[in-house]
């Protein structure tokens, strides 16, 4: 356990694992063998490695934002996190070293500058050996922002704070630009921004996805290009393609530099026949259908297969002849995407009767009552139906919704593939 300071020969300085601790998921993995890394992450050190040249990473411990801001003060709250780096000798590259911290940690932002001006820090996390003479003892995580004097505020396009050096037992690993603006008193989620990829070597920031993927190789990310995504390019003076309407600028946050650490979770949601049919033209979102996260602050598209279907047959034998996505005699089954989102509350309106009221939607299916037709052809479902799946304001949970005119009866069984993009702010 190379990586982590609960070691048998840092009895004195770890922390000491209580009798169910190895019941928690998060202890089991923040106790994992940086041995896993190598392969969970494929961090390879690079051809020139040298002592204070390795690549760097980082992976969340939680679900939602790595850092978040502070309305009432200038600093920001950085979420449990694994700090990595490759091996240093690229003739034992499976020798990488990563360090942990389990609680959520304050870090107040350098001083401000002065009115009228700005700049960018820099947001880092230390790996450190807790005695560098015994790197057997372990490793520590420290976090702070790279020394203000890397570059001074300006009026115009600001300077950026740059990451220090690292040493032959001290690595540092780049999280996020924090905007610093002159009379600021507080740190809004949108003035976190993501780090480009140069700035760590080439080596991308997707590793939550992968992570928790179980190294499905899922690359999740927003789009980025060197030229047109970098805050050096996007501030004004800049060379971006986007600069003519997205500047960055001490008050204007441009999405595709913003809305750090994205994050994609796939559900396979099974509805059974018994939960879809009329319903009396009641609202009902009384079936929870996932609450194993947080589903609030996500933009959703979701792939509907509703039709004919009569029962899911793939794993579930107590159904007599079933196999996948049987169909009843002369039926059809029609494949329809929607998209939502989780992160403000809306009335979808467009004539659905009666309205539907205001809601964190992810995905729709129904017909108005009128012309135009929205969300769906009218071949799936009568006029005033809708389906649906909404994520409760208050927990966070997801549900299946439905409203459905009529005296209430079996409907037809439901698959839906739901990908929910995070954008990192809560």
């Amino acid at each position: 356990m190379k990586g982590t300071n609960n070691t048998a020969a840092n009895k004195t300085t770890g922390t000491p694992l209580t009798p169910e601790a190895w019941n928690d998921v998060t202890k089991i993995a923040t106790a994992a063998d940086d041995d896993a890394l190598v392969d969970l992450f494929g961090l390879e050190p690079p051809a020139a490695v040298t002592s204070t040249t390795p690549r760097v990473a980082f992976t969340p411990l939680r679900n939602g934002p790595v850092v978040v801001g502070d309305a009432a003060a200038r600093r920001v709250t950085v979420n449990p996190l694994r700090a990595m780096r490759s091996s240093i000798d690229n003739t034992k590259p499976r020798e990488a070293l990563s360090a942990v911290f389990h609680e959520p940690t304050v870090v107040n932002l350098p001083a401000g500058v002065g009115a009228g001006l700005w700049r960018l820090e820099l947001l880092y996390a230390q790996i450190a050996y807790v005695d560098a003479s015994s790197p057997q003892k372990g490793t520590t995580c420290t976090l702070a922002f790279a020394p203000t004097g890397a570059g001074a505020a300006v009026a115009g396009a600001p300077s950026v704070a740059t990451l220090p050096a690292n040493t032959s037992t001290t690595w540092n690993v780049p999280l996020y630009y924090v905007k610093n603006v002159g009379g600021a008193v507080s740190i809004a989620n949108e003035d976190i921004l993501d780090v480009p990829p140069a700035v760590v070597g080439g080596f991308a920031q997707e590793y939550l996805v992968r992570a928790k993927s179980q190294k499905s190789g899922v690359d999740a990310r927003r789009a980025y290009s060197s030229a047109n995504h970098s805050p050096l390019k996007l501030v004004s003076g800049g060379g971006s393609a986007f600069t003519g309407t997205q500047v960055l600028t001490s008050t204007v946050t441009p999405a595709m530099t913003g809305r750090p650490g994205l994050e994609v979770v796939t559900r396979e949601i099974l509805v059974p026949f018994e939960k879809t049919g009329p319903n009396a033209d009641a609202w009902d979102e009384s079936l929870v259908v996932d609450d194993t996260r947080d589903w609030r602050g996500a933009n959703v598209e979701a792939r509907w297969w509703f039709g004919q279907l009569t029962n899911f047959g793939e794993d579930d034998n107590s159904i007599a002849g079933a196999h996948p996505c049987t169909q009843t005699g002369g039926g059809a089954s029609w494949l329809y995407m929607s998209a939502g989102q989780s992160w403000k509350a809306h009335d979808p309106g467009g004539g659905f009767a009666p309205a539907l009221g205001s809601k964190l939607w992810a995905a729709t299916i129904g017909v108005s009552v009128g012309a135009p037709k929205i969300y769906g052809p009218s071949e799936m479902l009568p006029a005033g139906h809708v389906l649906a799946l909404v994520v409760d304001a208050a927990t966070g949970a997801l549900k299946f919704a439905r409203r459905r005119p009529g005296a209430p009866a079996d409907g037809s069984t439901l698959w839906i593939v739901l990908n929910a993009h995070f954008r990192g702010n809560p």
